[in-house]
């Protein structure tokens, strides 16, 4: 038996039975915009590396500031005149630390004549009056305290990356100075948005080649060389669901010393529910990334991966209880940047999850194997959110719907979820177990009877009776299944190629054959039998795979069939799917009522069933113990005689009836917890 190395770092305590399970958006009508989000902040912009996108949020978990580029509302110019304002404004002396432009892709330095030269090669080629001027006014800020000759460093190579490089459609003209006469070291770029070279106007939107993202990203790409964390993330991202105020109103209270006191625009209720849906997926995903810290550690820095798998669960908790990330006291103080270790770290996890599943796939056929399986499956439903650029976990996570499983009963998916769902809510599941034991042992028995077509399948009647005991089954594990039969039926005819590729080198090594025409024939012949075994042999065996598994198939539904499943397991799963049904369906929806009321037809009097439609559930008490249960399966019996009152039983009523009786058992158990402790 191949021993499953690597279980421990990707499944934890195998065989736990325990499973993290993230909530849904909940509303399929903000799918959309939260792809969107998701795309732009966890995978990258634009399509980038995923690098990129962990390095944003892994920043954000961080506090580390973000990177702000300011537009001017109006601040673009019409005329000479205004032009000459604004220039010679930037450029004054009290505030600049360093000036300079870029005329016509030649950076100098400004002197007392650059603006005077600047207006004639500006104004040359204008034309029209644009909306918004012929120029622009943008500012590239700068956390507190960050080092002037750094930030006009930074600001010179982003200055050249955005206007001067011609990589968005053009270069433009631009004179540039850096002030730290603020908080904050900022440089202002007036630019002249008629292109150079092609005369193109120069648009910033989400529309054109140069998007406030992309200005955003060259600013932290080029800090990070000059030792300057910086962040570009979404405001969503970071918890932040408010408009942002608008500049006209900030400069408004600028004037009259009231900055602080400055409100953003107000939010529809709609359009409220729809940011923090976008917020929360975010929650999701931080919480997915800690799984990657915590599940992998950094080789020299003992700790380092565990640190930062704490800092996106606290990250994740905040965001879904409504908090912002916003900056700390320290937010200013350089942190290092986390996102490379984590990159690193969930390569090496990918790689320590594929050889995990590779080796329990080498492992001997077996009931234990599947259940390695199962549980592998679940952890990475666990982390599928920080996986989800890699095929092969969605593969992994993603349950194969019912009507597609080869493998699903109903009964046993039914007794599986009410299992799982008792032992969440700390109940005992002795009684499930029995069943599913019992039940479990009948399939081996008549497995067993047809164990040789089950080894020529790859397999044993343990390990098949346990495909079929588990609730629900991966597309990964369907696939991996049908390969492993193939793969034993097509053994012999594999290895009649290599056998019959050995011989024929052999001959033709003896006829004289050099050794390039030996390679080329035999080459030839072992492409002609891959051929057929991919065009015939393959495909014959994953029919007879469907044959044989269709006959399993069977087995089990009669097994399962004559089955009588103890009626206090049959009322744990009807109160297991009254509680995961949509509160608006009927009761005739949820499967285990309706098996219920089919029985009581069938035990039942005529006379018993008649008092039961007319209202009396009196004659349930001794077939239907739970009171809830009860309620419901008479509120369907008057449903199916056409006799349900005005005030309709619903599915509502039901839960909420179940809740309130699982509510007065934990008291009541609370009480006796208190009363066993006082003697």
């Amino acid at each position: 038996m191949v021993n499953a190395n690597g279980l421990d770092d990707v499944l934890g305590s195998p065989l736990s039975g325990s499973t993290a399970r993230g909530p849904g958006v909940g509303r399929d009508e903000f799918a959309t915009v939260v792809k969107a989000a998701l795309a732009r902040d966890f995978l990258g912009s634009g399509g980038r590396s995923p690098e990129k996108g962990f390095s944003r949020l892994a920043k954000n978990a961080a506090r580390s500031p973000q990177s702000v580029i300011k537009r001017i509302r109006n601040g673009g110019t019409h005329d000479k005149k205004g032009l000459k304002i604004q220039l010679n404004y930037i450029t004054r002396d009290e505030a600049t630390v360093a000036a300079w432009t870029n005329f016509n892709g030649v950076e100098r330095e400004v002197d007392e004549n650059t603006v005077d030269e600047a207006i004639p090669l500006f104004t040359s080629g204008w034309a029209g009056n644009p909306k918004r001027g012929h120029t622009d006014h943008i500012i590239l800020s700068f956390p507190k305290d960050t080092d002037p000759e750094v930030a006009e460093a930074v600001s010179r190579e982003w200055g050249r990356a955005v206007f001067g490089s011609g990589d968005f459609g053009d270069q433009w003209r631009y004179v540039a100075s850096t002030h730290a006469n603020t908080d904050h070291v900022h440089t202002h770029f007036v630019v002249d948005k008629h292109g150079i070279e092609n005369g193109r106007f120069m648009s910033i939107s989400n529309k054109s080649e140069l998007t406030y993202d992309v200005m955003k990203s060259l600013h932290v790409e080029i800090s990070e060389r000059y030792g300057l964390n910086l962040n570009a993330s979404s405001r969503f991202s970071r918890g932040i669901v408010d408009h942002p105020v608008r500049e006209t109103d900030y400069r408004k209270a600028h004037h009259h010393g009231a900055e602080d006191n400055v409100d953003a625009p107000p939010l529809s209720d709609a359009e409220l529910e729809k940011r923090t849906a976008i917020v929360h997926s975010f929650s999701r995903q931080y919480r997915a990334l800690a799984a990657i810290a915590n599940l992998t550690s950094e080789a020299g820095s003992p700790g380092f991966m565990t640190r930062l798998g704490n800092l996106f669960s606290e990250t994740s908790t905040q965001l879904e209880n409504g908090f912002k990330l916003m900056a700390d006291a320290d937010v200013n103080t350089q942190h290092p940047d986390p996102s490379a270790a984590l990159y690193s770290a969930q390569q090496q996890f990918f790689e320590t999850a594929e050889q995990t599943w590779d080796n329990i796939r080498g492992m001997d056929p077996s009931a234990e194997k599947i259940m390695l399986e199962a549980e592998y499956m679940k952890s990475m439903r666990a982390v599928r959110e920080a996986a989800i650029d890699a095929p092969f976990f969605e593969q992994a996570a993603s349950i194969v719907p019912a009507n597609d499983d080869p493998y699903y009963n109903e009964t046993i998916h039914d007794l599986q979820s009410a299992k799982d769902r008792a032992l969440e809510n700390g109940e005992a599941v002795d009684s499930i177990d029995q069943s599913l034991g019992e039940i479990r042992d009948q399939l081996r028995a008549s497995f067993a009877e047809r164990e040789s077509e089950l080894d020529h399948m790859g397999t044993n009647a343990d390990e098949m009776a346990e495909r079929f005991m588990l609730g629900e089954r991966t597309a990964a594990q369907l696939d991996a299944w049908q390969e492993d039969h193939v793969a034993a039926e097509t053994y012999e005819f594999e290895t009649s190629i290599n056998e019959s590729a050995n011989q024929l080198r052999s001959e033709y090594r003896d006829m004289g054959y050099d050794d390039d025409r030996i390679d080329a024939e035999v080459d030839r012949f072992i492409g002609q039998q891959r051929d057929q075994l991919d065009n015939q042999f393959k495909p014959d065996s994953e029919q007879s795979y469907r044959a044989l598994l269709n006959d399993f198939e069977q087995r089990t539904s009669t097994i399962v069939d004559d089955y009588e499943v103890p009626r206090d397991i049959e009322e744990m799963v009807a109160k297991d799917q009254l509680l995961q049904a949509d509160r608006y369906s009927s009761l005739s929806d949820v499967p285990a009522i309706e098996r219920i009321v089919d029985r009581l037809h069938e035990t039942l009097s005529d006379e018993d069933l008649e008092r039961v439609k007319n209202g009396d559930a009196s004659a349930l008490r001794e077939e239907v113990q739970n009171p809830a249960i009860r309620a419901a399966v008479a509120a369907e019996m008057r449903d199916e005689a056409d006799l349900t009152p005005a005030d309709k039983t619903t599915i509502e009523d039901i839960q909420k009836l179940i809740q309130g009786r699982d509510r007065t058992h934990k008291r009541a158990e609370n009480v006796v917890d208190n009363d066993d402790y006082s003697l």
